[in-house]
């Protein structure tokens, strides 16, 4: 997800009924399709570290994102 939406790289996820894990995976999997973000995925340092990555992609790029909530939209946007 990082590669993807940080760096702006081009992923292919490919799956098949063999690597469903659980229910539990299903449903991650269903969110991330659903909205590029898997809810609880990043946390506490983990959130703070991709926010300031994201933020300083968007600077490189000459984008003005100015709120975490901005900049972690746009994050999934990419995803």
């Amino acid at each position: 997800m990082r590669a993807a939406g940080v760096e702006k790289k081009k992923i292919c996820f490919i799956f098949d009924e063999s690597n469903i894990l659980g229910p539990a995976f299903l449903e991650r999997m269903n969110a991330l399709l659903a909205g590029g973000e898997v809810p609880g995925l990043f946390d506490g340092e983990d959130f703070s570290k991709l926010i300031a990555a994201c933020k300083e992609e968007a600077r490189k790029n000459n984008k003005m994102l100015d709120t975490e909530e901005e900049i972690y939209k746009q994050f999934t946007k990419d995803v």
